[in-house]
């Protein structure tokens, strides 16, 4: 049974074993601090595959984005083919993209299956000791976190705003918060929202 419980609404169909929770607001940008690259999970990753990733070896590599995600999260899987898109786009330009399992009930046959059905172009990462999601304080899934070259977090939130609730949809997203951050970042410019309220599947953690 999967650890992660819903902060979305019934669009779409959620399965009937979660609890309905809302949204989750994280703590102000005021008082979210900068963190030092040397020592942190993310600097050395090992994929599904077994390939071990060094992400900041390259002098390519501009930014990180670590997304949190689940194989059942019904909004997580909504927003695979944006962040396919995403990838797409802003690979070549030196980000580098990841999608982590934070759920210790999600085995690397069942994410491997869920690469395969939703066509997933980026590394995936499991983290069943949850030490990437405890490392950016991570609440739900979606939820992508920006870093820079200098380990700080410059963004975490939501992929874009079309779920404005739990049971909310917009036909369109009004604001596309990640790649407004990665534009910022990449164009030498201040990121314009450095925090945004993520609207999913809330990540249940294991006892330290």
């Amino acid at each position: 049974m999967s650890l992660m419980a819903p902060l979305c609404g019934n669009v779409p169909r959620i399965p009937s074993r979660y609890r309905l929770l809302g949204a989750v607001l994280v703590a102000g940008i005021l008082f979210w601090p900068a963190v030092a690259r040397a020592g942190h999970p993310w600097d050395e990753m090992v994929d599904l595959n077994g390939k071990r990733h060094r992400p900041w070896d390259s002098a390519d590599t501009k930014a990180v984005v670590l997304v949190f995600t689940n194989v059942d999260c019904p909004i997580a899987n909504y927003y695979q083919p944006e962040l396919r898109r995403l990838h797409q786009k802003y690979a070549p330009r030196g980000v580098r993209f990841f999608q982590v399992h934070s759920d210790p009930a999600v085995t690397p046959q069942m994410a491997r299956e869920h690469v395969r059905q939703y066509r997933i172009p980026m590394p995936v990462v499991m983290d069943p000791k949850q030490r990437l999601a405890r490392a950016v304080q991570a609440k739900v899934t979606p939820e992508a976190f920006v870093i820079d070259r200098q380990g700080r977090v410059v963004y975490r939130g939501r992929i874009d705003d079309t779920y404005v609730d739990y049971g909310r949809k917009r036909p369109r997203p009004r604001h596309h918060d990640l790649a407004e951050a990665l534009d910022a970042l990449l164009g030498g410019k201040p990121v314009p929202r450095r925090q945004t309220q993520a609207v999913g599947c809330l990540i249940v953690y294991d006892e330290p």
